[in-house]
């Protein structure tokens, strides 16, 4: 089965980690009763990829070791479960020259957070360096966006309108 990451804002990330449901406030949880199954998820977060496609600095015109998509593909194949949630924190299409491929379709770092199957990507502040036009194709590009619509509505995995905000 093809991964699709989700493109979700740190509240909804929060939501789903407490049980795909947006909390309107705050109550106490029930008492297990001790018939309840034990499940383990593993989560997988990275961060702060600034384009390093590549185990190379450009701007230095060195090599770097520091943690480049390939390598971390090698890693998150190693590590990656059925019961794994893979997730990227964001400030992953800008600086390594990766600004060079803003505009030219589907970026090389995009194309890898599909290929590899992250399952959950949050921008961060340098996904907004290029505007929101560039952002908005960025996030068309995740595997056709499974978090927005096709109106660019916020979308749950149900199919229901997370936001009132057009993006």
């Amino acid at each position: 089965m093809k991964r699709c990451p989700m493109i979700l804002l740190p509240a909804l990330l929060l939501a789903f980690v407490l049980g795909g449901s947006v909390p309107t406030g705050f109550a106490e949880l029930p008492e297990a009763s001790g018939e309840e199954e034990v499940k383990t998820l593993r989560i997988l977060a990275t961060s702060d990829l600034h384009g390093k496609f590549m185990p190379w600095d450009y701007a230095l015109d060195e090599a770097s070791t520091s943690g480049s998509m390939t390598q971390l593909a090698a890693a998150i194949a190693e590590y990656r479960t059925d019961a794994t949630l893979l997730v990227d924190a964001g400030d992953t299409i800008q600086d390594n020259s990766a600004d060079l491929f803003v505009g030219d379709g589907i970026h090389p770092m995009v194309q890898a957070l599909n290929v590899i199957g992250y399952d959950v990507w949050v921008t961060g502040n340098h996904e907004y360096n290029y505007g929101m036009d560039v952002l908005r194709d960025t996030i068309k590009c995740l595997c056709n966006s499974t978090g927005y619509g096709s109106d660019g509505v916020a979308v749950a995995a149900n199919g229901d309108a997370v936001a009132d905000h057009v993006f």
